[in-house]
């Protein structure tokens, strides 16, 4: 009888581990000139509508010691990243919760408060409002990928602002959400590989570019916190 009621428990755990979505990663890699090397990639995991980010610190330790002439000598430094806690976005209620290292329920954020953690985890709402304004410029291969060149282009405050976006003809699993670009996806029908802004002031012209792909390949520990948030959520 036990083992009757124990590979009924196994069989339901299985069934229901097999309804949930499966979690994949939105890798973000950033060209931008002032932001720190640590942000120059930003990994998120995804299940479903939600966005999972590590809330990390990063620390270097060096050593130091005084030589003969009372000078400072550098025996050497290290660095590492220290986990604080997670960052959990929710892209159909606009939150973002918080949670410490143990995963373990802080509260709940508000997005419009700018943090490096935060930085790409936020709903493509200011890309949605000039979505529509986004112009067909021609095709063009990025990364031995055909694209399609969609520009958007406007003046603020007297400065010449424009961004370029490349949309891969090849087309994405429908599952997969790209919190940066859904809008433009959506509106040119194919996957956003990259986006260039543009900015002009004072005749001097600065581009940043963010490349984005997904990636499926998910490691056991990946998927084993993407379940857990998962699950949390389903039961707020």
């Amino acid at each position: 009888m036990t083992m009757v009621t124990l590979g009924s428990l196994q069989f339901l755990n299985a069934q229901e581990q097999s309804n949930k979505p499966i979690p994949y990663l939105l890798n973000l890699k950033l060209d931008f000139g002032e932001i720190a090397d640590s942000y120059n990639q930003i990994e998120i995991l995804m299940i479903d509508s939600l966005a999972i980010q590590k809330n990390t610190i990063h620390k270097t330790t060096t050593s130091i010691q005084l030589d003969g002439r009372n000078d400072f000598k550098e025996l050497g430094s290290t660095s590492k990243d220290s986990l604080v806690g997670y960052f959990l976005t929710d892209y159909v209620t606009k939150k973002t919760y918080e949670f410490d290292a143990n995963k373990k329920f802080v509260g709940i954020l508000n997005n419009t408060k700018e943090l490096p953690e935060l930085l790409f985890l936020k709903t493509d709402s200011a890309l949605a409002s000039i979505a529509s304004k986004y112009v067909l410029k021609g095709d063009t291969l990025l990364a031995d990928q055909k694209c399609k060149i969609a520009v958007y282009e406007a003046k603020e405050n007297g400065e010449s602002i424009s961004q370029k976006a490349y949309i891969s003809e090849e087309k994405k699993d429908g599952k997969l959400l790209n919190v940066l670009a859904n809008s433009l996806e959506e509106r040119f029908n194919g996957t956003c590989v990259a986006i260039d802004f543009h900015n002009m002031n004072n005749q001097m012209k600065t581009v940043h570019r963010i490349g984005l792909s997904f990636d499926r390949n998910v490691g056991p520990e990946e998927r084993e916190l993407a379940n857990f948030f998962y699950d949390w959520f389903q039961k707020q």
